[in-house]
């Protein structure tokens, strides 16, 4: 994924999504700050700047993302579009360990 504000260049660095919600990351380095995008439920993600929490994200799959924002944080234009944009591109969320590991078990019997 290429991206670029004010015509310079964003580094988008996801993580690999293994087990743990964690592991299903997306962090954006721009101008000497660094945005994290990480799942904290099944249909959401939270949002955070320089490690301060902004708010959560949420995307069901058909491209669009709803934002809603922690009171007293004020997000600016690259807040939303470093946030907006991974979020669309990747999708938000994740279902915890406890649930993969479930299913797991539930493939390995037999039928």
């Amino acid at each position: 994924m290429a991206l670029t504000v004010d015509g310079a260049r964003a580094v988008v660095a996801p993580a690999r999504g293994r087990l743990t919600r964690r592991s299903y990351r997306v962090d954006v380095r721009h101008a000497g700050r660094h945005w994290r995008l990480v799942p904290d439920s099944v249909p959401g993600s939270r949002r955070s700047r320089d490690g301060e929490r902004l708010g959560d994200l949420r995307c069901e799959g058909d491209g669009r993302v709803s934002a809603v924002w922690r009171e007293g944080a004020r997000p600016d234009a690259a807040d939303a579009a470093l946030g907006y944009a991974p979020a669309a591109a990747f999708g938000t969320g994740a279902r915890p360990m406890w649930m993969i590991a479930t299913e797991l078990a539930g493939e390995l019997l037999p039928s």
